[in-house]
C-alpha cells in the first residue's frame, strides 16, 4: 500500500470516497484507467482501490491549484516572541493534562460528531448529492452556529506517526483535530484530502500558505517507547513561517478512540486561545427532525444541483414537503429560500416573486435558528438582485461566512457578488475557498470559472469550465460558460460548437442562434446579424436585458440604450451584472452607460469613470 494511504474494499467505499456513485466510478474504470485493484477468488472477484492513487489520478485528470494567489487575510499580524514548547502529561484516558504549569487542568471530552441514519432506499440518492460534499459535512452544514468575530483559513498536517507501523494514532488524530475545529464553527477548516496532498516536504509553508490560501498551519509528531507515547503539536503562522504555540502530551500506551478525541479537543482548544484569545466554542446540535423531513430534505439539495428547470420544481416540491412534515425544520426553509433565489428567469415564476419568496423563507429559517449560514446566504443573495441594496447583501454575505466559514455556498455566493461589484481579487479568493471546500461541485466550479471570466483569465475560465465538463458532460451552466468565453477568445467555431451541444442538452436552440450572430457580427455582416437579432426576438419575445444585449451586440446603440432604459424600469435583476457583462463590452465605459449603472446603485471604479470608449462616447 502507498505511503499514507487507506484502503477501500468495496465499488460502494470507493464511491463513498469519491462522493459518486458507484455506477460512475464503475465506468471511469472501464473508459478512464480509474485505479482498481482485483482479487479472483473461487466463483467471484472482489475489487480494491487506494486513496493515495486515486488521489493521484484526480490530480492528474484536474490539475494542480493556482499557484501565487494571495493567501487569505487574517493572517498573524505584527511580531511576538516564539514560545517554547511546553511539557504536559495526561494519564489514564486524558482526564487531566499539563497540571503543573496550566490553571485549566481539566481537559474537556468531546462530545462525537452527530451522525445521520438514512434509510436504504436514500443512501444511493445520498451518494450522488455528495458532488457538493461528504455527507457527513452534509450533516454538518444543517446545523449552523452562532457567529464568531473573524474567521481564520487553518490547514490541519498529517501528524506524523513515527510510533509502531501497526499503529494509526497519527491519522486518526489528524481527522479528530479537524473534526474539533470544524465543529466550532470558529474557522474555515481546509478539506483533509487537500492537506494530505500539499503538506509534504515538498513544498515550505509560505508555499503552502499560497497554494492553499490559508493563515495557519497546525501541525505534530507523534512517538512511542518505554510503555509511553508522546504527541507534539505546533501552530504555524504558514504566510510567515513562524511559531506560535507548541506543546507535548505524554501519556501511557494502550490508547483508545476517547483519547484521541480528547487530545484533538486539547490541541483545538489551543489553537482557538492562540489565534482568537478565547475559548473553543462548540454548540449543541437542534434536535434532529423527523426522518422523513429529513428524506425530502436530501432529496431536494439532489434536485438543486442539477440547476435545470424541472429538477429545480421538483427541489422545489421536495423542500416543501420536508416543511410540511417538520414546520420548525430551519434547514428545509433555507433550502428552499436558496432554490427560490435561483429560480428567476426560468419562465415559471417572476422574478419579484422569486426573490420576495426567497426572503420569506430565509426569515423563516432564522426565526427556527437565528444562526443559520444559509438564511442569510439566501438573504443577501435575494437582496442585492430584487432591492439592489448592495452595502445590506454585503452585510448579509458576511453574516453567512462568519456563522459557518466552511459553507461553499456562502463563498460562492458572495464572490459572485464581489465579481458583479467589480472587485475581482477578492471575489475570486470566495470562489476559490468555496471550490476548495466542494471540488466537486459543477454549480461551485462553474461559478469559479464566471470569475475568473470577469476578471480577465479567460484561460483559466476554461481549464475550470473543461474540468467540470469532464465530470458533469450535461451540466448546461458549464456548457453556457465555456461558450460564452470560446466568444471573448474570439473563438467562435468552437463556440458554435459548444452551442451546438448546449441546445441537444437543453433542448433550447437559442445558443446556437446567439452564436451566429456574433459569427456574422465579427465576418463584418452587420446587417445580416441585425436581421438574426430580429428574427431571435420575434420568435421568443426577449426581456428588455436580452434585447439590450442583443442590439449592443449587432451595434444598434440607440436601440440597446432604450431597451436598457426599460430593464431598469422594470428593475431587472439581470442588471447588478451589467458591469461585467462581455455583451456590453463595446460600452462599458460610455458615460451613458455608466449613467444606468450609477442609477441601479453599482459602484464605478476610477478607471471605469475615465476609459471612455470614443467611438460610442455620447
Amino acid at each position: 500500500m502507498p505511503s499514507g494511504s487507506r484502503r477501500l474494499n468495496s465499488w460502494k467505499e470507493i464511491a463513498a470516497y469519491l462522493d459518486r456513485n458507484p455506477r460512475t466510478v464503475q465506468l471511469w474504470e472501464k473508459h478512464e484507467g480509474f485505479p482498481v485493484h482485483r482479487l479472483t477468488h473461487a466463483s467471484r472477484s472482489s475489487v480494491y482501490a487506494h486513496t493515495a492513487e486515486i488521489d493521484e489520478w484526480l490530480e492528474a485528470r484536474s490539475g494542480q491549484l493556482p499557484a501565487g494567489e494571495r493567501a487569505v487575510s487574517g493572517a498573524v499580524a505584527g511580531d511576538s516572541a516564539n514560545p517554547q514548547l511546553a511539557s504536559g502529561h495526561v494519564t489514564g484516558n486524558l482526564e487531566k493534562l499539563n497540571r503543573e504549569s496550566s490553571a485549566s487542568s481539566e481537559l474537556a471530552v468531546k462530545r462525537p460528531t452527530s451522525q445521520m441514519s438514512l434509510s436504504a432506499w436514500l443512501w444511493p440518492l445520498v451518494i450522488g448529492v455528495m458532488a457538493v460534499g461528504a455527507l457527513g459535512s452534509v450533516w454538518l452544514w444543517l446545523h449552523s452556529r452562532r457567529p464568531v468575530a473573524r474567521a481564520a483559513a487553518i490547514a490541519v498536517l498529517p501528524f506524523e506517526d513515527q510510533a509502531a507501523p501497526s499503529q494509526s494514532f497519527g491519522r486518526g488524530l489528524t481527522d479528530h483535530v479537524i473534526a474539533a475545529l470544524e465543529d466550532s464553527r470558529q474557522f474555515i477548516v481546509i478539506p483533509r484530502r487537500l492537506s494530505q496532498r500539499y503538506g509534504g516536504p515538498q513544498l515550505s509553508l509560505p508555499e503552502l500558505a499560497s497554494h492553499l490560501h490559508i493563515a495557519y498551519v497546525v501541525r505534530g509528531l507523534v512517538a512511542e517507547g518505554g510503555g509511553q507515547m508522546s504527541v507534539t503539536a505546533e501552530l504555524m503562522d504558514a504566510v510567515h513561517d513562524r511559531h506560535l504555540w507548541g506543546r507535548t502530551f505524554v501519556f501511557k500506551s494502550g490508547h483508545t478512540v476517547q483519547s484521541e478525541e480528547e487530545l484533538a479537543a486539547a490541541v483545538a482548544e489551543a489553537v482557538s486561545a492562540q489565534i482568537s484569545g478565547a475559548p473553543l466554542q462548540t454548540w449543541k446540535a437542534p434536535v434532529s427532525p423527523d426522518p422523513r423531513a429529513v428524506q425530502a430534505y436530501f432529496a431536494g439539495r439532489f434536485y438543486r444541483e442539477q440547476r435545470d428547470l424541472p429538477d429545480l420544481e421538483r427541489a422545489v416540491s421536495s423542500f416543501q414537503k420536508a416543511i410540511a412534515i417538520d414546520n420548525k425544520f430551519a434547514a428545509a426553509y433555507s433550502a428552499l429560500a436558496e432554490t427560490y433565489d435561483l429560480m428567476p428567469g426560468r419562465g415559471v415564476i417572476s422574478s419579484g416573486k422569486a426573490f420576495r419568496l426567497a426572503k420569506k423563507n430565509a426569515r423563516a429559517a432564522l426565526d427556527h435558528d437565528p444562526h443559520s449560514a444559509q438564511a442569510y446566504s439566501a438573504l443577501a443573495f435575494a437582496t442585492y438582485h430584487q432591492d439592489w441594496d448592495f452595502p445590506k447583501a454585503e452585510d448579509y454575505f458576511r453574516k453567512a461566512i462568519t456563522v459557518d466559514p466552511n459553507s461553499a455556498m456562502a463563498h460562492q455566493w458572495y464572490g459572485t457578488f464581489l465579481g458583479e461589484m467589480s472587485r475581482f481579487d477578492e471575489s475570486l479568493t470566495e470562489l476559490q475557498r468555496g471550490s476548495h471546500l466542494q471540488s466537486l461541485s459543477p454549480a461551485i466550479g462553474s461559478a469559479l470559472a464566471a470569475g475568473y471570466e470577469h476578471a480577465g483569465r479567460l484561460s483559466a475560465a476554461e481549464d475550470e469550465l473543461k474540468r467540470i465538463i469532464d465530470m458533469y458532460p450535461n451540466f448546461v451552466p458549464a456548457h453556457d460558460g465555456l461558450m460564452s468565453v470560446y466568444v471573448e477568445k474570439q473563438e467562435l467555431s468552437a463556440a458554435a460548437a459548444e452551442a451546438r451541444e448546449m441546445a441537444t442538452i437543453s433542448g433550447d436552440p437559442a445558443s446556437v442562434a446567439w452564436v451566429q450572430i456574433r459569427q456574422l457580427e465579427a465576418a463584418g455582416h452587420m446587417r445580416q446579424a441585425r436581421t438574426e437579432a430580429a428574427q431571435l426576438n420575434k420568435g421568443v419575445p426577449l426581456d428588455p436585458y436580452r434585447r439590450a444585449q442583443l442590439a449592443f451586440l449587432t451595434g444598434q446603440y440607440d436601440s440597446g440604450y432604450a431597451a436598457l432604459e426599460a430593464a431598469f424600469q422594470r428593475h431587472s435583476w439581470r442588471l447588478v451584472g451589467m458591469l461585467v457583462d462581455p455583451a456590453f463590452s463595446s460600452v462599458r465605459h460610455a458615460p451613458r452607460f455608466l449613467a444606468v449603472a450609477r442609477r441601479v446603485g453599482l459602484p464605478i471604479t476610477p478607471t471605469q469613470g475615465q476609459r471612455v470608449n470614443r467611438e460610442h462616447a455620447d
